[in-house]
Order: C-alpha cells, then structure tokens, then sequence
C-alpha cells in the first residue's frame, strides 16, 4: 500500500474523524483509484491501532457518502462517479496536518482549476464565509458580531433552511453580504440526477426571500467539499460557480473558541478563503464569538474582508470565471 495513514493520538480530533478524511483524500487525489479495494478490518486495525468496530463505522459512513461500495463476500471499494474517475473531497482536519492539507489543496486546486479556492495570494484581502445557515439561534449573533467589525462575509445556505427562515436571509442580504447555495438539504453532490432542481428550488427560495432574481445567485459550495466531477462541468453549464475553500478549522466538530481561532490564524494570508459554520448544529454558539476574535485578530494585521465575488472578479483566466 503507497499511502501511509498518519494518525495522531494526542490530536482533539477523534482518530475516526482523521481516518475518514485521510481516506477521502486518498480516493480524492487517486491514490485509492476506482475500484481499488481497502484494507480489511483486521489490516487497518494491525495498521492504525484502531478497533475493528470504529474502522467499520468508518467504512459505513465512506459507503453512505457514495464514495465507497461493499461487495458481499469480496470487500470494499472505491467507487467510479460517472465514469469520472475522480472524487473530489476537500474536507480534511487541518490542525492535524498543516502540511498535509496545504498539499491536498495544492493537488486539488489543480485537479479543479474551474473552483474558486482562493483570492489573490498577492493582496491583503480575506474572504470570510459560513456555511449551513441560516439558524435562528447562531446566525443572529453572528451577524450582530459582522456589523460590529464593519466586515462583510458570504453564506452558503441550505434550501431547507431558508424556508424555515426567510426572514433572516434578508437580513444577511440587506446588512451587504453575498449569498451562495450549499444545496437543498447538505447531502453531497454526488450525482446530477435531481441537483439541478434541488439547486433551482434552493435559490428560488432565497431570491423571493431577498426580492432577487433567481439568476443573481450563482455560487455554489458542494456540501462537505464533495462532489463528483461531472457535477463540477453540469454545475458550470448549468450557470453556477462552484466554491471551495483554503482555511478549515474543524469547526463543525465543536473543538471550543480558542481551538478554532488558533487553528484559522495559524493558516491566513493573502487571499485565504475561509469556511466556518454558523447551521445545521454545526459550531453551535462559538460561531459568533471565534468570528469577534478571528476578525479583530486579522483586521489587526491589516487585512481586508472582501466577499467570494470579488474573489471571482480577480480571477486571472476569463475562463475561470
């Protein structure tokens, strides 16, 4: 086996959590090709040190994500997507492995060049964005903390969110931050059966919100970074730009404020394209209060807050756009 699984016990990430993205990486960049088969249970415990049950819930969760299949009497193994050949998985621990991930975002970046990742590396500018929302409980005070810095940020709702809560779509519009889609009801954009009109019912639903056309409302973050490579093309011809990201703190896993504002700081410069999560029982509470500190921290530093579109406005390639 060429890949070499790393996992570190003393890390607050669970090491099922480090297992899972270390796979996904390893499917996402083809080292676990199409149709590869993954160790066994028993190989991946005598390898990590895991228990066979947590690499099972491990597979299981891989299998439910579409990226693997079981065959009964054989084993597990990559899944093709569309004939594609590829995987696309952004979602790796950062914390756990600062190199790791600037290399898994260098890699992916140039497998998917049509996805914005990042700003200008040569201009003191930050893009902020949430993910998940909106929420009654955790988007209010985090919108209270944005206009408090005087910043603005971009927000990838969820379809089924928004209609729950309208009301506070418009405000995130009115206080002058850029919306984008995070699809209908966060599953990953595996397949384009049913994305277009999932996509279509979700931008409807925020442009009657904001009193937008549904046109206006073109970015599109895949739902935990996943998504097959026939849907990033069908995104694109279907009007959308995909967006992904540079600065992943974990946040979702609840690692309390001082984890996630150290873990965000420690990787910033020009240009970084931040993610954080602000729904879906996400970073709960702390969105608002790592926000203050990661913002106040960054403005400090002479940074400037710039939303995703204009991230898109300086892209280098036309082409691109």
């Amino acid at each position: 086996m060429k890949f070499r699984f790393q996992l570190q016990s003393d890390s607050d990430v669970p090491a099922s959590t480090q297992l899972l993205n270390q796979i996904s990486f390893a499917i996402a960049s083809r080292q676990f090709p199409p149709g590869y088969q993954l160790p066994s249970t028993r190989q991946l415990a005598m390898i990590t040190g895991l228990h066979r049950n947590t690499i099972s819930k491990v597979y299981n969760l891989l299998e439910q994500m579409g990226l693997v299949e079981a065959q009964a009497g054989s084993g597990i193994y990559v899944k093709a997507m569309g004939g594609a050949g590829v995987i696309f998985v952004a979602s790796i621990p950062v914390d756990l492995y600062s190199g790791f991930y600037r290399a898994a975002h260098q890699l992916l970046s140039g497998i998917f060049p049509d996805c914005l990742w990042q700003g200008d590396p040569g201009v003191p500018e930050v893009a902020l964005s949430f993910d998940d929302g909106p929420d009654p409980r955790y988007t209010p005070p985090l919108l209270n903390v944005l206009a408090h810095h005087r910043v603005q940020a971009s927000f990838f709702l969820l379809g089924n969110r928004v209609a729950a809560s309208a009301g506070i779509v418009r405000d995130i519009y009115e206080a002058g931050h850029w919306l984008g889609l995070h699809g209908y009801d966060h599953r990953p954009f595996l397949r384009t059966a049913g994305l277009r009109e999932s996509l279509e019912q979700s931008r409807t639903l925020v442009a009657a919100a904001c009193a937008l056309e549904p046109g206006q409302l073109r970015d599109v973050r895949p739902p935990y970074g996943i998504a097959a490579p026939a849907v990033l093309t069908a995104l694109g011809r279907w009007g959308y730009r995909p967006v992904m990201w540079q600065v992943l703190s974990d946040d979702s896993q609840r690692p309390g404020v001082e984890t996630v504002v150290r873990r965000t700081l420690a990787q910033v410069g020009n240009g970084s394209l931040i993610v954080l999560h602000d729904g879906n029982d996400g970073a709960g509470d702390d969105v608002a209060r790592a926000t203050d500190r990661i913002v106040a921290a960054l403005l400090a530093r002479g940074y400037r807050f710039v939303t995703v579109d204009r991230f898109w406005q300086g892209r280098a390639s036309p082409g691109q756009r």
